[in-house]
């Protein structure tokens, strides 16, 4: 159970207390469906990570279980912390930063591309509850298969398909939502503002190294071109940048796991983190 509500605090020109703002950082919602239900007669085999059998039994915690994913009790528990924090702390919080990952971890038979998309759906209505714009990333389990997401030519109806999900349940300017559609997951907007604050939404999937729909491209979706030339323009006018994505760049030292062969680690592997991005895309990233 991943999900991470956080409350960040951005700034434009000098730190004082009129340039201070709020913003909601929300991730990792991996919303079961099937929580509670054993009906199904799937087992845990069918779940990754080690799952509890507890996760559909009567054993069950209403908000979940450190075992198990996210069941929807929890997701509206939290979008309605969300909706009440301001009030209660008088905090004026400007937007939502959502960066993915809304489907549960579960091996690809268990889920339909039908499935997938009514899962965002469900998640994205909770946080309209909110009542404030957002800014969405996609996340690797945001698709079917897991983490093999395609440029914009290639499955055009997956981006429309999310996109008019969200046309549908959230407050999102239809110019970003023209973006993502066309780009192929990725997008900026300029908030109204002096200086100008440019929100640059990353699909950091397509240089992800599991997305096998990629290999062998040097700029999957042009996006690394479109970074570069959003980074320019913004240097020029004086703006500032917010950029985000689901997949970080540079090394995931949690535990600093042995790595191995299999995780394309350098060093000839060893317990001192791995890159989760192909290596090449990696550090064209960090050099921008």
């Amino acid at each position: 159970m991943l999900l991470s509500v956080i409350i960040g605090v951005c700034f434009v020109g000098t730190l004082t207390g009129e340039n201070i703002g709020y913003f909601w950082h929300i991730s990792d919602f991996h919303l079961d469906i099937r929580y509670g239900n054993s009906s199904e007669g799937l087992g845990k085999e069918y779940f990754l990570g080690g799952y509890d059998e507890g996760c559909w039994t009567e054993k069950r915690g209403v908000f979940g279980d450190y075992n198990c994913d996210s069941p929807l009790a929890l997701i509206q528990s939290a979008t309605l912390f969300m909706k009440d924090y301001p009030n209660k702390n008088n905090k004026n919080v400007d937007f939502i930063v959502w960066t993915g990952d809304d489907t549960a971890h579960a091996d690809e038979s268990v889920f339909t591309r039908e499935e997938v998309i009514e899962t965002i759906k469900v998640i994205s209505e909770n946080i309209a509850t909110v009542g404030l714009p957002v800014f969405p990333a996609l996340g690797n389990h945001d698709i079917i298969p897991k983490n093999q997401f395609p440029t914009p030519d290639s499955w055009t109806i997956y981006y429309e398909s999310v996109a008019e999900v969200w046309n549908q349940t959230l407050d999102i300017d239809n110019n970003v939502l023209d973006q993502f559609r066309s780009n192929g997951g990725f997008y900026k907007y300029s908030l109204p503002g002096t200086p100008k604050l440019t929100m640059v939404s990353l699909n950091s999937n397509l240089w992800y190294k599991s997305n096998h729909q990629v290999q062998g491209m040097a700029d999957p979706a042009d996006q690394f071109s479109w970074l570069e030339d959003v980074l320019n323009s913004t240097q020029t006018e004086g703006e500032k940048v917010l950029i985000f994505s689901h997949i970080p760049p540079g090394k995931f030292e949690r535990f600093y796991q042995f790595c191995g062969e299999e995780k394309g680690c350098d060093l000839n592997g060893g317990y001192h983190g791995f890159h989760w991005l192909s290596e090449d895309f990696n550090n064209r990233y960090l050099e921008l």
